[in-house]
């Protein structure tokens, strides 16, 4: 009786398991979408999104046919999970996306199969790493995004050498310029 009981619960538990499997299964499904030459191939999710949509968030969704974007909110089924986009059947771009945001590492690459651009993205906003190359390859510019604003010590790329961006010097020179003010005035009085 005791092994009939041990069976019977070892069913019951293995078909709750698989019941899960399946109901995961079934919470996305890839869409392909075609505009002009750009075939781009998506997951998407089949519910909506548990809780409520961010204000400062990029969107990424599908509806009607068509990958759309919004920043704050969405108007159909988002994106979730794989992205990769073609163009004349050579990957172009390809990345993740989680509940419509993208997310992680994302890499885009010119037509002659080189690399565009490698940046990383963060709950839907620029977040970490970025670099840019030319079309022949060579590095163009690199540096780092914090939630979605760009580090100020930017590298740029002029020829073989790397030259940091004015950006830092500048905010620092409009300091030492209040400073001069400040003490030519103290000497004044």
């Amino acid at each position: 009786m005791k092994r009939i009981l041990f069976i019977l619960f070892s069913m019951s538990l293995f078909s709750s398991v698989n019941a899960q499997n399946k109901e995961n299964k079934f919470r996305s499904r890839e869409v392909i979408v075609q505009k002009g030459d750009t075939i781009f191939r998506a997951t998407i999710l089949t519910g909506d999104l548990v809780g409520k949509p961010s204000g400062g968030k990029i969107y990424f969704y599908y509806s009607k046919g068509v990958i759309n974007s919004n920043i704050g909110d969405y108007g159909g089924k988002l994106l979730n999970g794989e992205f990769k986009a073609f163009l004349n059947n050579k990957l172009i771009e390809s990345g993740h996306f989680s509940n419509g945001c993208k997310t992680g590492i994302w890499e885009s690459w010119y037509s002659n199969g080189k690399y565009k651009r490698i940046y990383s993205w963060k709950n839907g906003k620029l977040d970490g790493k970025y670099t840019y190359y030319n079309e022949d390859g060579s590095l163009a510019a690199r540096g780092y995004y914090k939630n979605d604003k760009l580090h100020p010590d930017l590298l740029k790329l002029e020829s073989d050498t790397i030259a940091k961006s004015p950006v830092k010097e500048k905010v620092k020179s409009e300091k030492n310029v209040k400073k001069e003010n400040l003490t030519q005035i103290s000497e004044k009085k």
